[in-house]
Formats: structure tokens, sequence, C-alpha cells
């Protein structure tokens, strides 16, 4: 089951290379005084991010930090730095990046959807859907409990979800887009909250119904995220 669809992603980047082109200038600053001024900044805005759960049955925690990006862009400024677009959308070499971004995101897009229709998960995707958006209300209102016979399923199932995952947000840190950077954070931010309730669902401790709601719940947080970094309000 994708947490983070591949389709979406690939629309904040085509949104995100239009509108969040911002470099950092300073007059007279070479590139090494702008990596030391970043790494400085980044320190300063970090921001510590945990999770913990345990029942009976195991536990899982998560710990890390995320950037408080209003504290980082306030250190820049106070370094003399401004953000300024600079990116010619019509030359070729903005279309090249977009076309290039396009075709990673695709293959990213048929790999998940290959883990998905595997016929070793058929009875998995009965319970619940590839993607949260294509969670049904029959799926929704499903109060029974993952079967002994499911388990080993949906642990091989998760084990393969979460490599791909991690190859994908290998993918996405690589980018340098300032809106691109505070998406990526925020996902790492939420995964604790994955991993929670596909553990309470492995454990019995929701039903699929639940575990359904949980994964909309969290679809729909994201996509207002995605909105406040990609489309904001004037």
């Amino acid at each position: 089951m994708k947490q983070h669809f591949v389709p979406y992603l690939l629309l904040f980047l085509l949104v995100g290379c239009a509108h969040n082109n911002n470099v950092w200038v300073k007059s007279g600053a070479s590139t090494n005084e702008f990596n030391v001024d970043k790494y400085d900044c980044m320190q300063q805005s970090q921001q510590k991010s945990s999770g913990a759960f345990v029942n009976p049955y195991g536990g899982v925690a998560s710990s890390g930090s995320i950037t408080n990006w209003n504290l980082y862009n306030s250190c820049m400024n106070a370094k003399g730095w401004s953000l300024q677009n600079r990116i010619d959308e019509n030359s070729a070499e903005f279309k090249q990046k977009v076309s290039n971004h396009i075709d990673t995101m695709k293959k990213f897009d048929e790999k998940a959807k290959a883990i998905c229709a595997k016929p070793e998960y058929a009875a998995l995707m009965v319970k619940t859907s590839c993607s949260s958006k294509d969670i049904t209300f029959e799926q929704i209102a499903d109060n029974t409990k993952i079967t002994p016979e499911q388990k080993p399923i949906f642990i091989k199932n998760r084990t393969e979800i979460d490599a791909f995952m991690k190859e994908q947000q290998a993918y996405l840190h690589t980018l340098t887009d300032t809106g691109i950077i505070r998406w990526v954070n925020y996902l790492d931010s939420i995964q604790p909250e994955i991993d929670k309730y596909n553990l309470d669902l492995l454990n019995g401790v929701i039903t699929w119904g639940e575990y359904n709601q949980r994964r909309k719940d969290l679809s729909a947080r994201k996509m207002s995220e995605w909105r406040n970094i990609f489309q904001p309000k004037n």
C-alpha cells in the first residue's frame, strides 16, 4: 500500500518546478560562504520529532528532527541572503529538468503498481487499496481484523513497500528546490504515524476499516500540507 502516491508526487514536482525555483542570493558572496551559512542556519532551525507506540504484541519507535523553515529563512535573511526567482520557465534547461523529473517519477509509479499487482498480494487488495484515494466505503466499513493467514502476507508487502519508499525518498532528498525540501521533511515527520497504524493493524489493535480510515485521514492532511507549501495564499 503506497503511502505517498507517486502520481501525486509527480504533480508536486511539476508545480514545484514552476513555482518554487527560488535561490538564495547575496551580493558578492561566494559559493563557499553560502554553504557555510546554509549549514549554520540548518543547524539552528532543527527541531526534535519523535513518536513511539508499545503494546503487549510489540512496539515501534522513531525519532529524528525536522526543519523549522521560518527560523531557517529568518537566519538566512539575518546573514544577508534573500530568495530570488531566476529560472526561465521557457528555457531548454528548465524544460529538460522537468522532463527528467517526470521520467523518474513515472518509473517509480510503474514500480509501485507492479508491487500492488502481484498475485500474492491480491488478498490484501480486497481488504484495502494500493492508494488511499481508491479506498472504498465498503473497506472503511469493514469491522474485521487481520487474520493469522493475512499477517505474513501483510508483513511481506510492508517490507517490499518500505524498501520502495526509501528508494523514492532518497531520490527526493537529492532535489534542491526549497518547496520540495519542505515537503520531503514533512513526509519524513509523519512516518512514525504510518508505522503506528501498520503495527496496530498487524497486532489486531484496530480493524481493517479503522486502518483504512486512518490512511484516508492522513492522505487528506498530506494534501492540505501540499497546498500550504506549493499553493500558498497570497
